[in-house]
C-alpha cells in the first residue's frame, strides 16, 4: 500500500480503514469471506461486527498489518488494523441482502465503516451464467476444449476457475487466522475410507476438507497423504484432527500416494477424491447407495463440474486408440443425455468410490503409470476384466478445479499422452476391442454388455399421479431397466426442463430436448436404436408423419403400445352426451385408430376385448400387457372404516371429471336413500378440475395433488368409481384392490377388467343401481370382506410384475431378433 492513496482510505472523519472482501464487484456471494482493516485517529476502536438483516456478528479484530503500518506510520492504530471472518449468510430467498460492516468506539458510538449488497455464491453465480450461454450456443461450447485448451477468450472461460481460486485464498486465509478446526469423527469400523492425496494448492485442500467435514450420517474415515507440500498444507493439516494422516518424504505423485493411502485405510469402501475436487451435499451417499445396490458393480464415479458450471465428465469413453473422452465436456450439466445412471468404460478418479478388497485383489493403482494419469484407467479396466462394472451416478456431483495440483495443464497433458502409450500396450487386447472414435460418442458413452437399446415415445414422464395410464407407463419403463435393456425415454410434451428421473428409474435417459417439433430431428440424429416402442394412437401418427408414414425408415422394428382404443372411449362419451348413435361413424373411427398399427411390428394391448379388435382388423402379433402391480393391503378392519373414496386425475372434461360429477350429483342423492344414511366422501387426484373442487362441502371432501394415497386407503371403507366412458384398463380399480379395498364401479369397468359384478367386484349402471351397490358394500361386513379377498387374488394372479415383465419381452424378443432394417442415411431423408 503507498501513501499516496491514503486520503481515499478515510471513511469519516479521523476514521480510516479498507474492505478488501466482500469487493464492490462481488455482489454474488453466499458463504461470505469478511475481510480488511480500520483504525480510528479520534478514539480506539475496541471491536468489529457485521450486521445482516437481523443477525449481528463480531470479526475477528486486531490482526497485524505491516502492509497499514507502512502506509501509516504516524498512526499507532494502524499496525493491529486488520479485521476477518467467514460468515455463512445463506441464499437470499428473495432480492439482496445488505451487509454493514461496524466498529465500536471506546467511550463513543458506533460507526458505520462498510455497505454491500450480496445474493449468492459466486461460483454458482458463474455457473447460472454459463449453462444460459451453453444452451444459447451448444455447438460452440463443445468446441471449447480440446485437451484443455479454448479457442474462446480467456475472460470468458476463467471466470469462474478465477473466482474459485479467489475466494478459496481468501476462505483459506480466513481459517488459518481464525484458530479453528476441522474435525472428523473417529469411527471403530468406518464404512467409507475417503483418501485424499495432497500436493500443495492448500486453497483448494481446504475447499475439498471442509466439504467431506459436513458429511453426516455415513460411519467414514479421512486418510490424507501429503506429498512434502511446500505451501500452508502443513499449517492446513495442523488443524485436521480425526483423520490419519500419512507424510511422505518426498512428491511421490498421486499414483504411489494413493496406495499408501488405500493401504492406511480401514473402511470396507475407498473413496479416491482430489483435493481439487469440492463434494456437493449427497455425493458420497448416492455413490455408497449405486455400489451397495449390485454386487455387480465393482466401482462407481460421478459428475464432475467445471468451477464455471460447464459439465466436466459424465463418465469417459476409453477409444480403441487408447486415447480417452470425457462425454459431455462443456455440455450443460442439467441435459437429458448427462443425467441418467450407465455403465461406462471408467470414471475419473477425481471422484471414484470402490470396494476395498476389490482394489487389493486387483493390485490397486498400477505404479506404473507413476507420477499420475491413466492409473484410474487402467484400474476400472481391471474392474471389467474381473467381471464387474464401472457405473456413473449422475447424482453425486462434485465442483473439479481440473489440474488443480499440475505443475501446469501442458505438462498434465504431457504426462497423459506418455501414460496412454504405457496404457495402451499393458491393454492391448482389452483396448483394441473398444468403439474407434468414427463410431461416435452415443454409441461409445455407454457400455453395452450385448445389451439392446430402445427408445420409449410417451406423451410425458410417467408420474403415477397424473393417472391416464402413466402407473403402466412407468411400470413399462421399470420392466424394461429390470430386463436390461438401455432404455431412452421421449416426452412428447416438452417442459422447460427435462423431468429427471426418479431413483427407481434412474438408468432412463430423458430427452431433454423433446416434443412434437423436435421428434423427427431426433430420430433422424439417433442411430443408436435398435427397437422403437410408442405409446398412445396420436404419438404413433406423430412418428409416422415425421417419415412420410413409412414406419420402415427408422430401420429398426417400432411397438406400439395401443394403451387404450382411445375411438371406444369417445363413442361412449358421445353416447352419454346424447348423441344419436350412428353404426358406421363409429366403426371408422375404431378402423381409422387400429389402422394406424399397420407397419408395426407389434402392438400391445391392456384387455383381450381391445386385442381382438387389433387381430379382427387384420393386425398380427397383438399381445395383452395389462399392468404390473404388487398388492400391499391395508388391514381387513371394516368397523373402523368410514366413507368412500374416488381416485382420478381429475382434469376438465376427463372421465374422471365426469365421474365424479356424476357421483355428487347424481349417485349420492340415490346412495342417502338406499342406506338411509349420508355417507363422507374423499375425491382425490391430481390437475383437479374448477367444478371438482367446486364439490367440496356438506360431506364431501376434494384433495387435490396428494403425494401418499396410503392414508386414504386405509381409512375408506369403499372404493368407488362411477366412469361411464372410458377405454384401456382402469388402473385406478386395480390399485384400490392392490390396498385391499373392495369396490364399486360401472359395468364398463368391470368388464376392461374382465372381472365377475357381484364375484370381484360390485357393479350398477344407473344411479339408483350404483347406489345400491355402494349400499350393500358399506353395510354388509361379510360381502365387504369377501370382495376385498376376491379382488386381491386377482390382482395378484394378473398384476404380477414378473408376469409382466416375461409377457413384455415375449414381445419385444422376436422383434429385436430380426435385427435391424436397413436405415436410410440421413442424406436420403
Amino acid at each position: 500500500m503507498s501513501g499516496s492513496i491514503r486520503d481515499e482510505r478515510e471513511i469519516t472523519d479521523g476514521v480510516y480503514g479498507w474492505l478488501e472482501s466482500p469487493g464492490p464487484q462481488d455482489r454474488d456471494l453466499e458463504d461470505v469471506l469478511v475481510s480488511g482493516w480500520t483504525f480510528s485517529r479520534r478514539a480506539r476502536i475496541i471491536e468489529v461486527f457485521v450486521k445482516v438483516t437481523d443477525h449481528r456478528e463480531n470479526v475477528r479484530y486486531g490482526l497485524r498489518r505491516g502492509d497499514v503500518q507502512e502506509a501509516y506510520p504516524a498512526d499507532s492504530g494502524a499496525a493491529y488494523s486488520g479485521f476477518l471472518a467467514f460468515l455463512k449468510v445463506g441464499r437470499p430467498s428473495f432480492g439482496p441482502v445488505r451487509m454493514e460492516i461496524w466498529g465500536r468506539v471506546e467511550d463513543g458510538p458506533d460507526i458505520k465503516l462498510f455497505t454491500r449488497q450480496l445474493t449468492s455464491h459466486p461460483v454458482a453465480a458463474v455457473a447460472r451464467r454459463s449453462v444460459r450461454q451453453a444452451k444459447s450456443t451448444s455447438s460452440a461450447v463443445l468446441r471449447m476444449f480440446r485437451l484443455g485448451r479454448s479457442t474462446e477468450p480467456a475472460s470468458t472461460l476463467s471466470a469462474g476457475r478465477e473466482a474459485l481460486e479467489s475466494s478459496s485464498r481468501l476462505m483459506l486465509r480466513t481459517f488459518l487466522a481464525s484458530g479453528a478446526s476441522l474435525h472428523y469423527p473417529e469411527h471403530p469400523a468406518p464404512l467409507v475410507s475417503i483418501v485424499v492425496v495432497l500436493w500443495n494448492r492448500a486453497e483448494l485442500t481446504f475447499r475439498c476438507l471442509r466439504a467431506v467435514s459436513e458429511l453426516r450420517g455415513l460411519p467414514v474415515e479421512v486418510v490424507l497423504v501429503d506429498n512434502q507440500s511446500t505451501d500452508e498444507t502443513p499449517e492446513l493439516l495442523a488443524r485436521v484432527v480425526g483423520a490419519t494422516v500419512v507424510r511422505n518424504g518426498s512428491n511421490l505423485g498421486f499414483t504411489i500416494a494413493a496406495n499408501l493411502g488405500a493401504r492406511a485405510a480401514r473402511g470396507e469402501l475407498l473413496l479416491f477424491l482430489n483435493n481439487d475436487a469440492e463434494m456437493m451435499l449427497g455425493a458420497l451417499e448416492r455413490l455408497v447407495a449405486t455400489l451397495s445396490s449390485d454386487p455387480t458393480i465393482g466401482a462407481v464415479g460421478g459428475k464432475q463440474v467445471f468451477p464455471d458450471g460447464r459439465l466436466q465428465e459424465a463418465g469417459s469413453i476409453i477409444w480403441s486408440d487408447g486415447s480417452c473422452e470425457a462425454y459431455g465436456r462443456n455440455g450443460d450439466p442439467d441435459a437429458g443425455e448427462f443425467n441418467f445412471q450407465r455403465d461406462v468404460d471408467y470414471c475419473s478418479g477425481a471422484l471414484l468410490l470402490t470396494r476395498r478388497d476389490l482394489f487389493e485383489r486387483v493390485g490397486g493403482f498400477d505404479e506404473r503409470y507413476q507420477p499420475a494419469y491413466y492409473e484410474d484407467v487402467d484400474y476400472c479396466v481391471k474392474v471389467w476384466q474381473s467381471g464387474l462394472r464401472v457405473v456413473y451416478q449422475p447424482a453425486s456431483v462434485v465442483i473439479h478445479f481440473e489440474f488443480g495440483s499440475a505443475t501446469s495443464p501442458g505438462a498434465a497433458i504431457k504426462l497423459q499422452h506418455e501414460r496412454k502409450a504405457i496404457f495402451s500396450a499393458l491393454r492391448l487386447q482389452w483396448v483394441s476391442a473398444q468403439h474407434s472414435k468414427a463410431d461416435g460418442t452415443l454409441v461409445a458413452r455407454t457400455r453395452r454388455r450385448g445389451r439392446h437399446a430402445v427408445l420409449v415415445i410417451d406423451d410425458a414422464w410417467p408420474e403415477p399421479r397424473q393417472g391416464s395410464g402413466f402407473p403402466r407407463a412407468a411400470a413399462i419403463l421399470r420392466a424394461l431397466v429390470q430386463l436390461d435393456y438401455i432404455v431412452t425415454f421421449y416426452p412428447m410434451r416438452e417442459a422447460e426442463r427435462p423431468v429427471l428421473p426418479r431413483d427407481e428409474l434412474s438408468e432412463v435417459e430423458v430427452v431433454g430436448r423433446s416434443g412434437i417439433g423436435h421428434l423427427a430431428a431426433f430420430l433422424r440424429s439417433r442411430g443408436d436404436f435398435d427397437a422403437i416402442v410408442v405409446s398412445r394412437p396420436h404419438n404413433l401418427g406423430y412418428v409416422k408423419a415425421a417419415f412420410g408414414g413409412d414406419l420402415s425408415a427408422l430401420g429398426v422394428p417400432v411397438v406400439y403400445d395401443a394403451e387404450a382404443v382411445y375411438a371406444l372411449r369417445e363413442i361412449s362419451q358421445r353416447r352419454i352426451a346424447g348423441a344419436s348413435p350412428n353404426t358406421a361413424e363409429e366403426q371408422s373411427l375404431v378402423t381409422r385408430e387400429i389402422g394406424l398399427a399397420s407397419g408395426c411390428a407389434a402392438v400391445l394391448t391392456v384387455n383381450e376385448i381391445e386385442r381382438r379388435g387389433f387381430v379382427e382388423a387384420g393386425t398380427s402379433n397383438v399381445a395383452v400387457l395389462g399392468h404390473a402391480l404388487t398388492p400391499a393391503p391395508t388391514a381387513p378392519d371394516f368397523d373402523s372404516r368410514r366413507g368412500l373414496l374416488f381416485v382420478g386425475a381429475l382434469a376438465a372434461d376427463s372421465p374422471n371429471e365426469d365421474a365424479a360429477l356424476f357421483l355428487v350429483r347424481e349417485v349420492l342423492p340415490a346412495l342417502e336413500q338406499a342406506a338411509r344414511q349420508r355417507i363422507p366422501v374423499t375425491i382425490a387426484g391430481a390437475n383437479v378440475s374448477d367444478r371438482v373442487k367446486a364439490l367440496a362441502g356438506d360431506g364431501i371432501k376434494v384433495h387435490p395433488d396428494v403425494a401418499d394415497l396410503s392414508p386414504f386407503y386405509a381409512s375408506t371403507r369403499v372404493f368407488v368409481a362411477p366412469t361411464r366412458f372410458s377405454a384401456g384398463i382402469p388402473l385406478k380399480l386395480l390399485e384400490a384392490a392392490a390396498r385391499g379395498v373392495p369396490i364399486v364401479c360401472t359395468y364398463q369397468l368391470a368388464g376392461q377388467l374382465s372381472w365377475g359384478p357381484g364375484r370381484d367386484v360390485m357393479a350398477g349402471e344407473s344411479p339408483a343401481e350404483i347406489a345400491r351397490a355402494i349400499a350393500r358394500v358399506y353395510l354388509e361386513p361379510a360381502l365387504w370382506q369377501r370382495l376385498r379377498e376376491a379382488a386381491l387374488l386377482r390382482v395378484t394372479e394378473e398384476c404380477a410384475p414378473e408376469d409382466f415383465r416375461a409377457r413384455l419381452q415375449g414381445v419385444l424378443a422376436p422383434c429385436l431378433a430380426g435385427g435391424r432394417t436397413g436405415r436410410r442415411s440421413r442424406d436420403e431423408f
